[in-house]
C-alpha cells in the first residue's frame, strides 16, 4: 500500500474512516508530500466546509497537510445529481451516484492513488482507471491499533 502512495504525484485520502482514524500517522506522511511538491486532496462525502470543521479538530491544515478538499456532495449537486437531506440535515443520493463520484472526481483532479475504507467507492475505478483505489480496511486498521498499543 505505502509504496504506491509514494509514488503518486497526486494522493487522495477519505476523512472518516482513514485520516481520522490515524492521524498521527497520516499527518506526518501528508506533510512530507507537500513538501515535496506533490497534490494532497481530503476527498470526502460531507459538503466541503464540514470537511473544513473537521480536519480543524485534528489539527490538519490547508497548505501543511493538503492541497485541496474535494467533496462528494459537493461534486454531485454541481453535476445535477438529485440530493435531498434527512431530518439530520446528511445528504443522500442514489447509491450508484455516490459510489461512482471518488472514481469520477479523481479522474477528474488527476489523482494517481486513492486510500478509501469503503469497499463500494472500487466500482468508481474499474480497470483502466488512472487512478489507483487502495483500500484502508480493517486490517490496517487492526494492524495500526497494535501499533498505537490499544
Amino acid at each position: 500500500m505505502f509504496s504506491e502512495i509514494f509514488k503518486a504525484g497526486a494522493f487522495g485520502i477519505d476523512l472518516h474512516g482513514v485520516l481520522d482514524f490515524a492521524p498521527d500517522l497520516f499527518k506526518p506522511l501528508l506533510n512530507l508530500f507537500m513538501c515535496a511538491n506533490r497534490r494532497v486532496y481530503i476527498v470526502s462525502g460531507p459538503p466541503k466546509e464540514d470537511i473544513k470543521k473537521e480536519l480543524a479538530t485534528i489539527d490538519v491544515e490547508p497548505d501543511r497537510h493538503y492541497t485541496q478538499i474535494l467533496s462528494v456532495v459537493d461534486y454531485l449537486k454541481y453535476t445535477g445529481v438529485k440530493m435531498w437531506q434527512d431530518d439530520k440535515e446528511r445528504w443522500w443520493s442514489d447509491g450508484k451516484d455516490w459510489w461512482e463520484s471518488k472514481g469520477k472526481i479523481c479522474k477528474k483532479f488527476n489523482i494517481d492513488v486513492m486510500l478509501d475504507d469503503h469497499i463500494e467507492f472500487k466500482d468508481g475505478f474499474p480497470d483502466g482507471h488512472r487512478t489507483k483505489f487502495v483500500l484502508f480496511n480493517y486490517y490496517w486498521k487492526e494492524y495500526l491499533e497494535l501499533i498505537k498499543g490499544g
